[in-house]
């Protein structure tokens, strides 16, 4: 399921909440984890990464 989420975030099909929540995660925590594994915040637009951030 995780690899799905982060196609789908990567595609922008889904927020970084949506994704969350389909892996019952808080935001904060999947971000970290994308972040462990190295995948950027490139699938999100420039004012949505620090929205995700401090969120």
């Amino acid at each position: 399921m995780f690899l799905s989420v982060v196609g789908a975030l990567s595609l922008r099909f889904i927020s970084l909440r949506k994704g969350a929540e389909l892996l019952d995660l808080t935001e904060k925590t999947l971000l970290e984890m994308l972040e462990s594994v190295g995948v950027s915040d490139s699938y999100l637009q420039k004012d949505d990464i620090s929205i995700e951030r401090n969120w």
